[in-house]
């Protein structure tokens, strides 16, 4: 059997794009992003994906030795399935659950619908490749662009991985109904597939380049987050106070910022009693008090053993005195469960203010002068040392 020129083309269009699809099923196998428990399962959704793409052009090539009407069926549910396992993907990612695709009614039923209307109604009933062409294109179109609100995991402080994926995904939106739409105006199944391979051809390259983009600058921002962690509390370590007072302070030179520094009282008696084990259950229940009751904007560091500080950007020392004796009334109220018991505990906490990143150092350590007064004093209490 001869081939005419168009027919050879088409398959190469197809072997193309087969291969760039499975090239990116390669990559997300061998990422490394792949190795960290939390990316897994957006990697697996998004190699999923396009081994779904890939398998949906073998069955859109497969009506050689199929009928027309099951290669239909099997491609289309394909591509459509390929859209909602990347958005799986990205709800993964930003930490959201899902129901497993076979217990996900909404996806059945879309498939459905679709088989029905497509391969039903515009190909036994009424053929026409047109509008089959159209409701596919749109359905899959408008699935991916559900895919862009779940893509940044804060929808304020959007990373650069993240606005590259939610180009190239606004990219497939508008790239995916193209063929359909030139299909109108040029009814010529060569032009459909010429311009159907190109759209998918710009589409999968971009796609394959921001999800590798996205899932390691993601697997950067856990080794860093790791570094700036303290593993015990979930607090920030002190060299993500250094860094981060300077930034802040530098940013509002003009502003008044407080420190404090605290440090639990007698917890050398606590660790000798009974035991480390309590001794940290202590510092992360003691973590979580402080925690809840700052801003969000106040970085609550572990200095280190027993020792935190807290710096309130852009607040006066007497904003900061009331930050702390709050602080001081409630971690004297909260009674800890430990393995030892329920335990209470105070704190003593120094005070003091600054306005620029010069007298970081120097605010640190009249603060820290301040809480050894509050010791002295007899604990549990707030001391002020101002600049």
């Amino acid at each position: 059997m001869s081939l005419t020129t168009e027919e050879i083309a088409n398959i190469n269009y197809l072997v193309i794009i087969l291969i760039m699809n499975l090239i990116g099923v390669f990559y997300f196998y061998f990422s490394p992003a792949r190795r960290a428990i939390e990316l897994k399962p957006s990697v697996d959704c998004f190699m999923i994906m396009f081994a779904l793409i890939a398998a949906a052009f073998v069955m859109f090539a497969a009506r050689i030795f199929i009928p027309d009407w099951l290669s239909l069926t099997l491609a289309n549910g394909l591509f459509l399935l390929s859209a909602y396992y990347a958005r799986r993907g990205f709800i993964y990612r930003s930490g959201g659950s899902q129901p497993t695709l076979e217990k996900s009614k909404i996806i059945w039923i879309n498939i459905v619908l679709l088989t029905i209307v497509n391969t039903g109604i515009f190909y036994l009933y009424i053929d026409n490749f047109a509008i089959r062409a159209t409701i596919t294109s749109v359905n899959i179109a408008i699935v991916f662009y559900s895919c862009i609100a779940k893509i940044p995991k804060n929808l304020i402080l959007k990373t650069d991985g993240e606005k590259v994926v939610q180009f190239a995904v606004y990219t497939t939106v508008l790239f995916t109904p193209a063929s359909a739409i030139f299909y109108w105006f040029e009814q010529s199944f060569f032009v459909y597939m010429s311009t159907l391979m190109f759209t998918q051809a710009i589409a999968v390259t971009g796609l394959i380049g921001a999800f590798l983009t996205l899932l390691m600058s993601d697997l950067i921002e856990e080794h860093y987050h790791k570094s700036v962690i303290d593993p015990l509390t979930g607090v920030y370590n002190r060299r993500f106070f250094e860094e981060k007072a300077l930034k802040v302070i530098g940013f509002t030179q003009k502003s008044q910022h407080g420190i404090i520094m605290v440090d639990i009282d007698n917890f050398k008696d606590i660790n000798d009693t009974f035991g480390h084990a309590v001794g940290d259950e202590v510092l992360v229940k003691f973590a979580k008090i402080v925690s809840t009751i700052v801003r969000d904007s106040d970085i609550v560091t572990r200095f280190g053993g027993e020792e935190f500080v807290i710096l309130q950007a852009s607040a006066s020392i007497i904003e900061t005195q009331k930050l702390a004796e709050r602080l001081c009334d409630e971690v004297s109220k909260c009674s800890i469960q430990t393995q030892a018991g329920n335990l209470t505990i105070t704190a003593s906490f120094g005070v003091s203010s600054l306005s620029g990143p010069s007298q970081l150092k120097t605010s640190l350590k009249m603060a820290d002068d301040a809480m050894y007064d509050a010791k002295k004093g007899g604990k549990n209490r707030v001391v002020v040392r101002d600049l």
